[in-house]
Formats: structure tokens, sequence, C-alpha cells
């Protein structure tokens, strides 16, 4: 459970990370290819461009990927800390309901292997 908790909060973290070096190390400002003069031709204009198309591809990826990480994991983190607090605490919620128990068992054999399937689905998504 808390293994859950300290690998959501690392993903968090990289994703602000990623979020933060991917703004900073992008050209934004016009100068930067810019001739001495301070005027851009074209293909200084197309390169910045194209890096803030990859910058806004990336981010929308590494989301993507965050996503379906929280998507695919929580309802098993749920379920893990229930039947944490059912055998330390001795409340017995999980067997009183076995609808539950079962729609919770289904959840984790269907999502949990496809979260490879979407991450795949992700990294064919066209990118540039």
């Amino acid at each position: 459970m808390i293994g859950m908790l300290i690998s959501m909060c690392i993903l968090v973290t990289m994703i602000i990370l990623i979020k933060k070096g991917i703004r900073t190390d992008t050209p934004t400002e016009p100068g930067i290819w810019s001739d001495t003069d301070g005027s851009q031709d074209e293909d200084s204009r197309e390169k910045n461009r194209k890096a803030k198309e990859h910058t806004s591809t990336a981010l929308s990826m590494s989301v993507l990927y965050s996503v379906i990480f929280f998507l695919t994991w929580t309802m098993p983190f749920v379920w893990m800390c229930l039947v944490q607090i059912h055998f330390q605490a001795g409340l017995d919620f999980i067997s009183d309901y076995p609808v539950f128990s079962f729609i919770g068992q289904i959840y984790l054999a269907l999502f949990l292997p496809s979260q490879g399937f979407l991450n795949w689905i992700v990294y064919l998504r066209p990118r540039f």
C-alpha cells in the first residue's frame, strides 16, 4: 500500500519535472534563432514552430501515459487498502458483499493486463 503511494508520488513528480523541463528547454522567444539584427528568417520560424509542436506532443504523451496509469491502478489501490483494513482492523466488509468482491476481481483480471495494451496505443499514436 505504501509502495503504491510512493510510486504515484514519483510519477506525479516526474510529470511535473518533465513539463517544466520541456517548457524551459524549448525556445519560445522569437530571438533565439534570429539573425544578428533580430529578424527571423523563414527557416528559424519553421524550427521554432517544430520545437513548439514537439513540446506539446511530448507533454500530451506524458499526460496520456499518466492517465492510463491512474485509471488502471486506482481500483487495485482501493482494493488493497480495503484488504489491509480487513486484515488489520478486523472489519469484515469484503466478505459481507460478495458482489463487491466479484466486481473487484473482474476489474483486476481485465484492466491490469490492459495497461500494456493502452500504453502501446499511446506509443503508436502519431507523434511528429
